[in-house]
């Protein structure tokens, strides 16, 4: 296992994870890639079942291979990945604050 670049990648949910895995599906699918899942497994180095089961939530998006998502969706769909990110991080603000405020 390697060091991970990004220690970002340590706070981000599963819901984020699938948010930017569908954005990078659906960059695929505009661009009229054949196989919106095979051209980004090509992309990310890795097959097409790991895609595959990623999108069908049968398997986590893990750290590293997070990494390389994230990295992917910043460079193809900087705009919507930013916002996805944003969004997230709202949420967690205002889940501290509520948390913090107590019962």
């Amino acid at each position: 296992m390697r060091l991970l670049a990004n220690p970002l990648v340590f706070y981000i949910p599963t819901h984020t994870r699938i948010a930017l895995l569908r954005s990078c599906l659906s960059h695929y699918a505009d661009a009229k890639a054949s196989s919106p899942r095979k051209a980004l497994a090509a992309a990310l180095g890795l097959g097409v079942i790991t895609i595959e089961r990623w999108d069908l939530l049968k398997n986590h998006i893990g750290d590293e291979n997070l990494e390389k998502l994230l990295e992917l969706a910043l460079r193809v769909v900087p705009e919507r990945a930013r916002e996805i990110l944003l969004k997230d991080l709202e949420k967690h603000r205002e889940l501290l604050e509520a948390y913090l405020k107590g019962p």
